[in-house]
């Protein structure tokens, strides 16, 4: 497995990517400058929002893998407030049909990291019937 070169290294014990046959795993991505390893953005959701995503970008394409083949995303949120702002950086991000399904969790403690959201994927790069939504 690569360890995608422009992005932010992990903060512990874990891969940035893992790739399992077609299957791509991502960990959550968190707004750090992918150079410098600083914190970037504070207190501004939409900052924060767009670097996460451009993350997860790059550590996708480590993998050989798109946005466009994400199957599931998990994100986190500190505020229930910071929803809007995020479902706008999100829906210009993801822009395939079907949408990946998300499960959206916000009152996240990031104890005392500047953290207000994080964004985790899994992707598939296979080949498989014709994907549909619900």
């Amino acid at each position: 497995m690569a360890e995608p070169v422009s992005a932010a290294s992990p903060a512990g014990p874990y891969a940035v990517t893992r790739r399992v046959g077609a299957w791509v795993f991502v960990s959550g991505q968190i707004p750090r400058d992918a150079a410098t390893g600083e914190w970037r953005h504070v207190g501004d959701i939409d900052g924060q929002a767009r670097l996460v995503l451009d993350n997860l970008k790059t550590a996708l394409a480590a993998e050989g893998a798109s946005l466009a083949d994400v199957v599931k995303t998990t994100v986190l949120l500190q505020s229930a407030a910071d929803m809007p702002a995020m479902n706008a950086f999100y829906q210009s991000y993801f822009t395939q049909h079907p949408l990946p399904v998300r499960t959206t969790i916000p009152g996240v403690d990031f104890g005392a990291a500047p953290i207000l959201i994080e964004i985790d994927a899994i992707a598939f790069v296979g080949t498989a019937a014709k994907p549909t939504a619900r």
